[in-house]
């Protein structure tokens, strides 16, 4: 019975320390409203009360870097012998055309048997188409004009009494060949042969402009002129390039 009583004198001095230390710092504020009591705890601003426990810092670990993100590497392959090379079959150029070689060389005109070499002449002081000496077999090119084969009117030229002595019996449909330098052999096909008088007579009718590969040749023709100087015709034998 002491030792009881003795226990509760010691919980009731307890319970009035703790009343007295929340009659300190919790003053108890009336509130009217009715027969219920409301009671507000106020605190003291220069009490703090930590109703939570203390923040703790949690260390974090310092960041690490980032790995750096590499370019997928190749998948090896698997090693082959390379493919040959084709082979390449190279076609030898074709030789340069020596412009000299497409110069006329001889002419051939089987129907008067004539034969005779060719050789490049110009004009005269006169203006006029020069003539291969007389004393010559020689038939003359105009060879500031086109080569025959080319496109154009090639013309060839000899005296009467020389190369072209029989010229006048040559007829349309008769063959003339000239053979270049090149050797190479064109034939020619006889289409016309005409006289034109010497005072009618033009450029034009023996430097005719035309799209085909034309052969003109010319000599003199008639009778000579009273001062013996010339003939008073012309001769001009017109063909075209057979081959």
């Amino acid at each position: 019975m002491q030792r009881s009583s003795a226990l509760r004198s010691a919980h009731f001095a307890y319970l009035f320390a703790a009343l007295m230390f929340i009659g300190t710092y919790f003053p108890v504020a009336a509130q009217s409203g009715g027969d219920a009591l409301a009671q507000t705890v106020v605190i003291p601003n220069n009490v703090q009360l930590n109703f939570y426990p203390p923040t703790v810092s949690i260390p974090t670990a310092p960041p690490q870097p980032t790995p750096s993100v590499h370019a997928p590497q190749p998948i090896p392959q698997a090693h082959t012998a390379p493919a040959p090379a084709p082979k390449i079959v190279t076609t030898p150029p074709p030789a340069p055309i020596n412009p000299n070689d497409t110069a006329p060389a001889r002419l051939v005109i089987p129907a008067i048997g004539l034969d005779a070499p060719i050789v490049g002449v110009g004009v005269t002081a006169g203006g006029d188409m020069a003539v291969p000496n007389g004393k010559t077999n020689n038939v003359g090119w105009y060879k500031d004009g086109p080569v025959p084969g080319a496109v154009g009117a090639a013309v060839l030229d000899a005296h009467v009494f020389a190369a072209f002595s029989k010229l006048k019996n040559i007829k349309p449909g008769d063959d003339i060949y000239v053979i270049t330098a090149g050797n190479q052999k064109l034939h020619f096909v006889v289409s016309a042969a005409k006289n034109f008088a010497l005072s009618s007579l033009t450029s034009g009718m023996l430097f005719t402009q035309t799209n085909s590969h034309a052969l003109n040749l010319i000599t003199c023709a008639g009778s000579l002129t009273p001062d013996h100087s010339t003939y008073d015709h012309r001769l001009i034998v017109y063909s075209t390039l057979a081959s």
